[in-house]
């Protein structure tokens, strides 16, 4: 058994923020269901992100590189999925995305998959991407909340969060249970 990292949890009570109030910033955000807009940014970002599959020293990196890959592009063809890109309007080209599922019973959905490309880190893609997000999950899906993970140690990603609103909510430990010789 490998204790692989400990996921924070994160809440954004939409209602409570009035999130239709918040400012756009200088990227546009869309909703997209193509896979292929969104697939540089998921090998670019996830080729060295720590996570709890990286802190297992019997998973190559390679396969967990393949692992988001094939992850996004079937949660894209779901219709519970919602994924929001946002492009720098003078180039065009995908600067970030936040990928959702919908729980439309609870109103609520989860960021599964998110990613910033690096030439945009710091410039408030992500920000755009979920207040653009939410606005329109809001509108149109109903959406009252939306949730969110992480590792502890992504600090980053904890302050960016706490900067837009979202509360923490609940913590876990994740754990890998492997037989030996596999």
């Amino acid at each position: 058994m490998i204790h692989a990292d400990v996921l924070e949890y994160f809440s954004w009570d939409l209602l409570k923020l009035r999130v239709f109030n918040m400012k756009s910033g200088r990227f546009d955000i869309s909703q997209t269901s193509n896979y292929p807009k969104i697939e540089k940014l998921v090998r670019e970002a996830f080729t060295d992100y720590r996570n709890h599959y990286s802190a297992n020293p019997r998973l190559s990196r390679s396969s967990t590189v393949e692992g988001y890959l094939e992850w996004a592009e079937k949660l894209m063809e779901s219709d519970n999925c919602r994924t929001y890109i946002a492009t720098e309007p003078s180039i065009g080209s995908a600067a970030g995305f936040v990928l959702t599922h919908l729980f439309s019973k609870h109103q609520t959905a989860e960021v599964l998959l998110n990613a910033v490309a690096s030439e945009f880190r710091r410039m408030g893609v992500f920000s755009d991407c979920m207040v653009g997000a939410a606005k329109t999950m809001q509108e149109f899906d109903h959406v009252n909340r939306i949730v969110i993970s992480t590792q502890s140690t992504n600090t980053v990603a904890l302050n960016s969060w706490r900067s837009l609103g979202l509360e923490p909510w609940f913590s876990i430990n994740t754990f890998h249970v492997m037989r030996d010789g596999i």
